[in-house]
């Protein structure tokens, strides 16, 4: 009988003990989270770039000697990934500010959307947001994009901000309410080489998406225009609109415009070609104009030498892009 207290007793303790231990774990992880810079876990699947992207600007911004400066984020597709130069914008602004390139190429506005709405704004709060939109790709209602979309908002990474559950067995939303609430759980694969410095395979991927990004900024230093002869032409663009992604869009400008400084939508610029699309334009003219740039048909990006190629601009290229953002802060947002 004796025996058997004991051995409740040493159990119950070696329950407070783990209970006590797990607790104060998680504790020391929401305090890295809150003042050192998330962490964003690697459960977004093929699409892992974006929580690499998403961790290396909080740990910039929460960098001592960054935390005083204005904050900008650009969100959108490979245009802006390619086409923004963060570091030359902060130049330009005599390093007054801090900006990050959050372009993440084949997204459309659900998946972006569901980042500025679920990140940037409660867990980045940038004071400036810029976002990016290219017509029709991020509004089209295609298979083509329903499926990029929807296999990014299936992955684990993306369901925890949104919630959804759909189509997981009971094993799966198990692992997924785990991963949801525990801090423990959720950074598991961030835990092993952040505390004994174990090489795995998030420090491989750390390594590889490294030598791909400045600052999220993806170069293009070559041209490869296919045809430099191409004239200047205006595209009718008739597409069927995808209406959740019509309404996540005014969703998300009314949440930009309650809780950032600034923010601005720009039109996506292509190699001489001008996308005329009246169905998203009657979107943009329910903007303020100090709140949309609009690089679409824009000449003085026609020139070849500026294009990676009919969608992307070279690192030359993302001189002027970035310029013209440049300008359009300046004139509408006051850095001090």
């Amino acid at each position: 009988m004796k025996d058997s207290k004991k051995l409740f007793s040493d159990f119950k303790k070696a329950v407070i003990i783990f209970l006590i231990g797990y607790i104060l774990i998680e504790a020391y992880l929401w305090y890295l989270e809150t003042n050192e810079g998330f962490v964003e876990p690697y459960e977004w699947g093929n699409r892992n770039d974006i929580p690499y992207k998403i961790s290396e600007c909080s740990k910039l911004f929460a960098e001592k000697e960054n935390r005083d400066k204005i904050k900008i984020i650009i969100i959108g597709d490979s245009g802006p990934e390619s086409g923004f130069n963060p570091e030359l914008l902060d130049t330009l602004f005599d390093k007054k500010t801090i900006s990050y390139n959050l372009g993440f190429y084949a997204t459309g506005v659900r998946v972006q959307s569901l980042i500025v709405n679920e990140i940037i704004i409660p867990k980045l709060k940038p004071d400036i947001v810029i976002w990016d939109l290219s017509v029709p790709n991020d509004f089209e209602d295609s298979k083509k994009v329903n499926n990029q979309e929807n296999t990014t908002l299936n992955h684990f990474g993306a369901r925890y901000y949104s919630g959804n559950t759909d189509g997981l067995d009971f094993e799966q939303k198990c692992d997924f309410y785990f991963f949801k609430f525990s801090r423990l759980y959720r950074y598991r694969k961030n835990i092993m080489p952040y505390f004994f410095g174990i090489s795995n395979e998030v420090a491989d991927l750390e390594e590889g998406l490294g030598r791909l990004y400045d600052r999220g900024w993806i170069k293009h230093p070559e041209c490869y225009i296919i045809d430099d002869n191409q004239t200047t032409q205006d595209i009718i663009c008739d597409f069927k609109l995808n209406k959740e992604s019509r309404d996540l869009f005014f969703e998300t400008i009314k949440n930009l415009e309650k809780k950032t400084e600034y923010f601005f939508i720009i039109n996506k610029p292509f190699y001489k070609i001008k996308i005329v699309c009246p169905t998203i334009y009657s979107f943009y003219n329910k903007l303020s104009p100090k709140n949309f740039l609009d690089l679409n048909g824009k000449e003085e990006l026609y020139f070849d030498y500026l294009w990676y190629n009919y969608a992307h601009l070279n690192e030359y290229g993302a001189n002027y892009y970035t310029h013209y953002i440049y300008e359009k802060i300046s004139q509408n947002y006051q850095i001090e």
